[in-house]
């Protein structure tokens, strides 16, 4: 990831964040308020919901490198992913649309509200000495507080339990099968959007801006669907792999 800060947040058309800040015994507090009212949350239709995450945007442009804006590259895959897991039948939500800058905690907060089965993908370009993609999930999980409803083929107590490691192996292997990009793996990393998501999350870092040849590669959009088709090919088995339940017990009825 290029040693750079990250920037991250939430805001698309389901929630914008109105930010204030307030004073509390002399300490000053970020304080998000909603503009628009929350949607009901996602109906389990046997799929997970998927949070797609464009990194960076607005006054945080993330990489920059050969005259590619990671803030861009990552929407503009965005884009494609949401369209590439809506033709497998799963429901993509995209934590932001457009070019702004949203905050870190409230687009992890915005996938935290969902009460049913869901996951979280979130999507990058790296900088640096190096080449190829490579996937990070969660090296520590914070604990998920007891009491949660479950929905699906998995309670959320479970889910958050779940570091997103067989996630994102799923997911990398799909990539570099579809782009043929060197394979750097996967890694478990301490980044906020996969350790405080109350589901399996994932970071995807699809190729280097500072490689000549990716620079060029991530600036073409055709390009940028073989990846998208990679990520959701992996989302997709690695939903199907996991175990069902059985089925509940017939109960006869006189």
């Amino acid at each position: 990831m290029g040693g750079r800060i990250w920037q991250w947040g939430w805001a698309s058309g389901r929630q914008l964040p109105c930010v204030g800040l307030i004073v509390v015994a002399g300490v000053f507090m970020t304080v998000f308020t909603p503009e628009e009212p929350l949607p009901p949350p996602h109906p389990y239709t046997g799929v997970p919901l998927v949070f797609v995450d464009a990194g960076h945007g607005g006054n945080d442009g993330g990489a920059k490198s050969r005259g590619v804006l990671e803030k861009e590259r990552t929407l503009a895959l965005a884009r494609e992913v949401e369209a590439a897991l809506r033709a497998r039948g799963f429901t993509a939500v995209l934590t932001r649309r457009d070019d702004r800058y949203v905050y870190l905690s409230e687009r992890v907060a915005q996938a935290n509200r969902e009460e049913g089965a869901a996951v979280f993908v979130s999507l990058h370009f790296n900088q640096g000495r190096g080449e190829g993609v490579e996937t990070f999930y969660a090296s520590v999980k914070t604990p998920a507080p007891r009491g949660w409803r479950g929905l699906g083929f998995f309670t959320q107590e479970e889910a958050a339990s779940d570091s997103g490691e067989t996630l994102a192996a799923a997911v990398q292997s799909a990539i570099v099968e579809h782009t043929g990009a060197r394979d750097r793996g996967i890694r478990g990393r301490d980044l906020h959007v996969t350790r405080y998501t109350r589901m399996p999350a994932i970071l995807v870092e699809g190729g280097f801006l500072s490689h000549p040849m990716e620079a060029r590669l991530v600036q073409n959009d055709a390009y940028l669907r073989r990846i998208a088709r990679g990520v959701a090919d992996g989302v997709q088995s690695w939903w199907e792999a996991r175990p069902h339940p059985a089925p509940p017990r017939l109960v006869r009825r006189d």
